[in-house]
């Protein structure tokens, strides 16, 4: 089966069709589109090339699109079965969307110093479902349903780029609405950016200043370019563009200091604009070069070949669904290739195998029905459950146990495992039963003594069974605590602690129910209020 990527930028969308796998094969062919950006545009594209290539092929996508979002952000270092609950809520603070309405996934880039703590730098890369389905439909509706990739263009300069593990490579792919910016460090894509300075705008530099009308801007800038002529003009977006281009190198230098941009290469559509090379040359001490593909592969069709020929490890978008149905249809390939090889073997044991299915089978029927008598006895004394007072402090007292199990447990993980700057002021338990009439002392003073009439004389009237909270057999556990030290301090190690709290296993729906700064005996503080649930049954 052939691979066919499809590269979807701001204003074309170009498509190679590949015989091969794993950067080992040939291109049969490929084609580029004008492309106003609009999907109605995108779908009579596809639709013709359908005409062209066929469906029986499985596609990746690039996209050159802000709606997939592209951010770096920091955790605290943490083991390795705590990291996914902290990326998680770490990811849902620097999205506007709730993470439950997004597809997205997380790479961990590697350690940096930030006001010297050590924390771990994370790659996020997602976009909303709504937006991956809209994609999705129009290549259904175009007659491809074989999509195995949908990915972000900025990972398609992975398979090229250089892997050297001293240095950063930048590469700045300049395309008709837009430039984005991308620093790779060895096989890692470590830093993306976007600005709107891009071919575009010079075109309109050009049309403002030679009142040019857009097509013969847009031939000037093809054929002649950065000119003395034009200089005047062209300058601006060229100083707007090379700015933004050193203020992210910067930033990127900023967090690590020991793998500086030595090199970077430009290529997209406004890359081939000439004297446009020369004159970046003039801004940076680094080497810059056009980024050249394999060959036989034009540059501008690089992206959509690394999809074909790499596309397997890229970052994967897709809605968790497509991409199962996906591996369940090579699964199913090769579960057809071995059954062939495989289905004598099967014939021969089958005969001795079915004998040995009917006895366990008699045996499995015996013993359900043993079950099932049991279970109608037990049932049958179930009913006969005395109404004696006893029986009720008996319950009663299983209760208390379960809460004092539950708060050993609790004290006893949180002793070993507290964060260093983390101290507890109150530990609380709410939604037991209650027994009316019976206060909190004369209660435990009873329970010791385990009679009913310790009971009675306790609350002065019978003792009846209130449950606080009927909805739910488990506890709410309330802690509350203060964390020393300013707020870059307090945020992560609050972090750290819910992690624990949740890797722990017996607490769930973990959630900040406050958290304040406040001055204690003259140094900053946190205080907060941490609200769970603890399931007892389960200590």
């Amino acid at each position: 089966m052939d691979s066919l990527g499809i590269d979807i930028g701001t204003v074309s969308v170009k498509y190679v069709r590949w015989r091969g796998n794993k950067g080992k094969g040939s291109v049969v062919s490929h084609g580029v589109y004008q492309y106003k950006g609009e999907l109605e545009d995108l779908k009579g594209i596809l639709t013709d090339i359908r005409i062209k290539e066929g469906v029986d092929h499985r596609v990746y996508i690039g996209l050159t699109s802000q709606d997939i979002l592209k951010k770096t952000f920091t955790i605290p270092v943490l083991p390795k079965e705590e990291l996914k609950e902290a990326l998680n809520w770490s990811a849902s603070k620097i999205v506007s969307s709730p993470l439950e309405e997004m597809i997205y996934e997380c790479t961990v880039l590697g350690d940096v110093k930030e006001r010297d703590i050590r924390k771990q730098e994370v790659f996020f890369a997602g976009a909303r479902k709504e937006f991956v389905g809209s994609i999705l439909s129009v290549f259904d509706e175009a007659g491809f349903s074989k999509v195995a990739l949908l990915t972000d263009i900025a990972f398609t300069y992975l398979p090229v780029v250089d892997k050297s593990p001293e240095s950063s490579v930048g590469v700045i792919d300049i395309g008709g609405r837009q430039t984005s910016i991308y620093v790779f460090s060895g096989k890692r894509l470590m830093f993306a950016r976007e600005t709107m300075t891009a071919s575009e705008s010079f075109s309109d530099a050009l049309i403002s200043g030679f009142v040019f009308s857009y097509e013969e801007a847009e031939e000037y800038k093809t054929h002649k370019g950065l000119t003395e002529e034009s200089a005047g003009f062209l300058g601006l977006p060229l100083d707007r563009l090379s700015g933004e281009i050193r203020r992210t190198f910067n930033v990127y230098a900023q967090r690590y200091p020991e793998k500086p941009v030595k090199k970077f290469f430009i290529t997209g559509r406004g890359s081939k604009m000439p004297n446009l090379l020369p004159k970046l040359r003039e801004h940076f001490i680094e080497e810059i070069q056009y980024l050249t593909a394999m060959p036989g592969i034009e540059d501008e069709f690089l992206p959509a070949y690394s999809l074909c020929a790499y596309g397997d490890s890229f970052i994967n978008l897709l809605p968790p669904e497509i991409r199962l149905k996906e591996k369940e249809a090579a699964y199913g390939k090769w579960a057809r290739i071995g059954s062939v090889g495989v289905f004598g073997v099967l014939f021969f044991l089958s005969m001795e195998h079915w004998n040995e299915l009917n006895k366990l089978g008699n045996a499995l029927t015996i013993e359900m029905n043993s079950l099932s008598q049991k279970r109608n006895e037990l049932n049958a004394l179930g009913g006969k459950v005395s109404s004696s007072y006893h029986k009720e402090v008996l319950a009663m007292a299983d209760e208390v146990r379960k809460k004092d199990v539950m708060f050993v447990t609790l004290m006893k993980y949180l002793s070993s495992r507290l964060p260093r700057e983390v101290y507890l002021k109150e530990v609380d338990f709410d939604g037991y039963r209650k027994i009316e009439g019976v206060t909190k002392d004369n209660q435990k003073d009873a329970l010791q003594k385990g009679s009913l009439a310790a009971i009675a004389a306790a609350g002065k009237q019978k003792a009846e069974f209130k449950e606080t909270d009927s909805e739910s057999k488990d506890y709410k556990v309330i802690i509350k605590g203060y964390i020393f030290g300013d707020s870059e301090v307090t945020g992560p190690s609050l972090l750290e602690l819910i992690v624990r709290l949740q890797y722990s296993g017996f607490l769930r729906e973990i959630e900040v129910e406050s958290q304040e700064m406040k001055e204690i005996h003259g140094k900053k503080a946190m205080e907060f209020s941490i609200r769970a649930r603890g399931i007892p049954h389960e200590v």
